[in-house]
């Protein structure tokens, strides 16, 4: 098995998920209504803003997120962008939304998880789509 990966497109990967993550928890997006279903008080949470170690964490794990993606991309090699986007959107719901979902069902909010399990899953079609570009 022969993995072929082209850094540059995973370091912009994982640039991608962080920055769709911080506009998609956003006021612009879905901020208030994910702080509302999770009885956040805005106010209160953003007085000390988040940790700089909160942002490392996401990075590092957007750019997990990237490489292991690259990885299974180099593998699958799909012929065409949108069998690259079709791949991601199987990908994205087998691994982020379904098990996601057991949980919302089990004692969460089926409206959180629309927030929560969206933002991995659109971020991992984006992400498979760049990476697909550069390979």
């Amino acid at each position: 098995m022969d993995i072929d990966l082209n850094i540059l497109a995973v370091l912009v990967s994982a640039l991608v998920h962080f920055a769709l993550g911080a506009l998609w928890y956003s006021p612009l997006l879905f901020a208030r209504k994910w702080a509302q279903l999770k009885g956040i008080d805005m106010d209160d949470a953003n007085a000390d803003g988040p940790s700089p170690v909160m942002f490392l964490g996401s990075f590092l794990s957007g750019l997990a997120l990237a490489t292991g993606l690259a990885v299974v991309l180099s593998v699958a090699a799909p012929a065409s962008l949108g069998a690259a986007i079709v791949f991601g959107l199987i990908v994205g719901v087998a691994f982020t939304a379904a098990p996601q979902f057991a949980n919302a069902m089990f004692g969460g909010d089926v409206r959180v998880w629309l927030i929560d399990a969206g933002y991995p899953l659109v971020s991992i079609v984006i992400m498979t789509a760049i990476l697909h570009l550069w390979s």
